[in-house]
């Protein structure tokens, strides 16, 4: 299964903005998040692949997809390769708060290899990392994908049934 997670926002078109706030007129955008992902119900996986600019929003809304669709306690490989960011350090600490959470409503964190080249990204999720132990949630970050895979093969087999 594959799922592309997108929202809509509402927003007054800039030439009604300048006429005040009478403008009645609204369009509705569509913005496709940056994320999507495949499940593998059988072997207990999720792989990820972020693309784009990814903001905190876009990762609690994965979050909050991934606890939907029942798939938290999956092995994740999230590729961020390519993308970059803006979430700075008190979003980190909203994402691991996030996790905390979902473990304390009696969810199982899989573990996550998160694969990012670009620098600010992979440090980020470095932070992630390290404030994630704090809550006995497995992540690791790598440059490179291979590795990543040979983590999470490590850390959760993969179940076959």
């Amino acid at each position: 299964m594959k799922r592309r997670i997108a929202s809509v926002a509402v927003r007054p078109p800039a030439e009604h903005v300048a006429a005040g706030p009478s403008a009645l007129c609204l369009t509705t955008t569509v913005r496709l998040m940056a994320i999507t992902y495949t499940l593998d119900r059988e072997r207990q996986r999720m792989f990820t692949r972020a693309e784009g600019h990814l903001t905190l929003a876009d990762l609690l809304e994965h979050l909050r997809v991934e606890e939907v669709d029942r798939a938290v306690g999956y092995a994740e490989l999230f590729d961020a390769r390519g993308a970059t960011t803006d979430v700075v350090a008190d979003g980190i600490r909203r994402l691991v708060e996030r996790t905390r959470e979902l473990q304390a409503a009696g969810r199982v964190i899989g573990p996550t290899a998160i694969v990012a080249d670009h620098d600010v990204v992979y440090g980020m999720a470095r932070m992630y990392a390290i404030l994630s132990e704090f809550v006995h949630a497995p992540v690791e970050v790598f440059r490179d994908v291979q590795p990543a895979l040979e983590w999470l093969d490590s850390v959760a087999p993969q179940v076959v049934g």
